[in-house]
């Protein structure tokens, strides 16, 4: 007994897998209460768990099905019975526990770890000296908060999360991972903010996923009656739409209604306070609850721009500011420069001769272009491996002129009148796609302290002037990290309207 409690808390502090789909989750269990079936059952899991998570441990998308296929084998053993105590039985309170706790586990690591609360609460009203369950309980109340729906229900799991990661601290004698940074914020962000800080706080803490949701349907407009909200993209650019109905609408009705001149409610930003530096690229609607209702924020280049109350028009606006961040610093010399802003000498540049090279992204596996055709006409001829031979890198540019338009510039391995087809090739390509966005970004070879690296500025967005910027270095056919700078930015309300 000793060996599988022990078997138990190893499983429970270890992070997340994945898996396909194993034989035991997929079995016909009974439903009716059987402790000896019960019981081999979650003995089976716990063994097989650990092997069947490591198989998938890199594939994050089947995550959450993973635990639902765990936690719907034990639901088929009858394992919500173990939370009645009337229909417990002579079930051995240890038993209970081990069952109830590794239940609660996997339900947290499921699409609604809310669904876990409940199940680890009894777990500590059983064991409430049980650690371990209340660092559980912790983390699921944390997770539960992101897919919340409601104010309450998200004000109600973080002082379930603050509480019991309180009471991990005083078993353990240790704080749990991310708990005092989520306990103070949570103290501090429910204390009585309005909305425009409430949001500000948790864009600046990059924690804005944890703000959004509503029911279906919901008051949205705070006149008493429910309807249902839609938010989905239309067009080339992918440009959000909201609208909402009293009545359920079809998806192939849904643009013509939301483009209607008498829309039930008006999400629209009050014009006048919709200034041109505000627009950006990657726009995102979310649907804010917030004390007295629902607002509506505005996201692009990954922040806030302004808070609208339907059918009230625009509350606030944001001002961002930019600290550059040394995030990788592996040259301190030339890092220290790359840090203070200082532009590095650009290697010249010839013309290509005879016929460019005829290439399209999609050889370059550059998204977003499809077949766009890219344009080499100039070359630099650079060493940049000291220990390898010389290079001719291409200059080539790709635009769309779809939606709002998209820009990139950036390098290549050039060999004759093509590509280089090598492994040296394919780095720079894969680190260039991770980097260069559709905001005029760039990638070009420059001379630092006697060394040829390429540079990678990731372009414009919001209200930022100086773009971050990474510089690499080729050593043999892979390409490291020499500098990393990052612009981080801050989010200050600037209130355009009585808060509500």
């Amino acid at each position: 007994m000793r060996i599988i409690f022990a078997a138990i808390f190893v499983l429970l502090v270890v992070g997340s897998g994945e898996t396909g789909s194993p034989a035991w989750a997929t079995a016909d269990e009974p439903r009716a209460v059987d402790l000896e079936r019960l019981r081999k059952l979650h003995g089976r899991l716990l063994a097989e768990y650990p092997v069947e998570r490591q198989k998938n441990l890199n594939t994050p998308t089947t995550l959450a099905r993973f635990y639902l296929r765990l936690t719907g084998a034990l639901e088929d053993a009858g394992v919500k019975e173990l939370l009645d105590d009337a229909k417990v039985g002579l079930v051995p309170p240890a038993a209970r526990i081990a069952i109830l706790n590794d239940y609660g586990f996997w339900l947290s690591k499921t699409d609604d770890p809310r669904k876990a609360v409940p199940v680890l609460q009894k777990v500590i009203e059983l064991a409430p000296a049980r650690a371990v369950a209340h660092l559980n309980l912790g983390d699921a109340s944390r997770s539960g908060v992101t897919v919340a729906e409601t104010w309450e229900q998200k004000s109600r799991l973080s002082t379930i999360g603050m509480k019991a990661y309180s009471a991990y601290q005083k078993l353990a004698g240790k704080d749990a991972p991310d708990a005092r940074e989520f306990q103070a914020f949570h103290a501090i962000q429910s204390s009585g903010e309005n909305v425009c800080s409430y949001v500000a706080a948790f864009y600046n803490r990059g924690r804005q996923k944890e703000m959004w949701g509503y029911p279906d349907p919901v008051d949205i407009a705070g006149d008493g009656k429910l309807r249902h909200v839609y938010i989905f993209d239309q067009g080339t650019a992918h440009i959000p739409v909201i609208f909402a109905s009293t009545k359920a609408v079809p998806e192939e009705d849904r643009l013509v209604q939301a483009l209607a001149e008498d829309a039930e409610v008006n999400f629209n930003r009050t014009v006048d306070q919709s200034i041109a530096e505000e627009y950006g690229r990657r726009p995102e609607i979310h649907v804010l609850p917030f004390r007295d209702g629902y607002y509506v924020v505005d996201q692009e280049d990954g922040g806030p721009v302004a808070v609208i109350k339907p059918n009230a028009g625009t509350v606030c606006r944001f001002k961002r500011n930019f600290t550059p961040m040394l995030v990788e610093d592996h040259a301190p010399a030339i890092c220290k420069q790359a840090f203070a802003g200082r532009a590095f000498e650009k290697l010249p540049r010839e013309k290509l001769s005879g016929a460019a090279p005829r290439v399209l992204a999609n050889d370059l596996n550059i998204g977003g272009f499809d077949n766009s055709q890219l344009d080499f006409e100039q070359y630099s001829d650079v060493k940049l491996d000291p220990l390898g031979g010389p290079a001719r890198l291409g200059y080539f540019e790709i635009a769309s002129g779809a939606g709002p338009g998209c820009s990139e510039n950036g390098v290549a391995f050039l060999a004759g009148n093509g590509l280089e087809k090598s492994p040296r090739a394919n780095a720079l390509m894969e680190a260039q796609g991770q980097m260069l966005k559709c905001d005029g970004s760039s990638a070009f070879p420059v001379r630092v302290n006697g060394e040829s690296l390429i540079e990678i500025d990731e372009g414009s967005a919001i209200q930022r002037t100086t773009p971050p910027r990474t510089l690499l270095r080729l050593r043999g056919d892979r390409f490291e990290t020499v500098c990393r700078v990052e612009q981080r930015p801050t989010y200050v309300p600037l209130p355009v309207a009585k808060s509500r």
